[in-house]
């Protein structure tokens, strides 16, 4: 069957118990990786996972005692990426790309 096609429903005697031993070694690594405290393999969708990410690293940061009020987003992102980061508080500032979509050194020095 395979993780792919895993379902928290599945029979007693599937490899469901597998699948959990999988995702809780997997964020066992990642927190030994990052050094964090603790650690969400939670968000389902690439929005959800924006969004997540946003709010840890304002907790993080506010923790610290150094939040921050805006988020730098390239012209070229995706419309989700300005609209989460508003959704999470913070003011957007965009930044220009060149033809290619690209940002260089010139267009992250204007900000």
């Amino acid at each position: 069957m395979g993780l792919p096609r895993s379902d928290p429903y599945q029979p007693a005697g599937s490899s469901r118990q597998g699948c959990l031993k999988i995702l809780r070694l997997l964020e066992k690594c990642l927190l030994e990786i990052t050094g964090m405290d603790a650690i969400t393999l939670q968000p389902a969708a690439g929005a959800h996972g924006e969004m997540t990410g946003l709010l840890l690293i304002r907790a993080y940061l506010e923790k610290q005692g150094n939040p921050r009020k805006k988020v730098l987003i390239p012209d070229s992102a995706h419309g989700t990426n300005p609209a989460t980061a508003v959704i999470a508080g913070y003011e957007v500032e965009n930044i220009k790309s060149n033809r290619t979509d690209r940002l260089t050194l010139i267009s992250s020095a204007t900000w």
